[in-house]
């Protein structure tokens, strides 16, 4: 992907749920709420930030369910990044600590 800092990026995603529960998509405290994370690295693979962006699902999301859904991403400076796209249960565990393989994605960015 190539973007002008400053700018939006949307991504389309088709998210399945292939486990057993239901993953909640509100409530009071935000804990084991279910969203679309990323972690943003630069291009040597270091670690930039751990939580760039969240991203909430309109809706619970059930077992065997499948959702297409956009995401809005902003990047403010110009570089190369390399975004890895996971889901997190809030408070509890991102899904890539149990087996899931986050999207990673290379994003250039272009100065403004």
């Amino acid at each position: 992907f190539q973007i002008t800092a400053g700018d939006d990026m949307h991504l389309s995603m088709k998210i399945t749920n292939t486990g057993s529960a239901r993953w909640i998509n509100e409530n009071i405290n935000d804990l084991g709420v279910v969203k679309i994370g990323s972690h943003l690295y630069d291009a040597k693979n270091k670690l930039l930030d751990i939580n760039f962006s969240r991203h909430y699902f309109t809706k619970p999301v059930e077992p065997g369910e499948v959702v297409d859904t956009i995401i809005t991403i902003n990047f403010r400076d110009a570089g190369v990044y390399k975004l890895s796209i996971d889901l997190v249960s809030e408070g509890i565990i991102w899904f890539e600590n149990i087996g899931s393989k986050p999207q990673l994605i290379t994003v250039t960015v272009q100065p403004k």
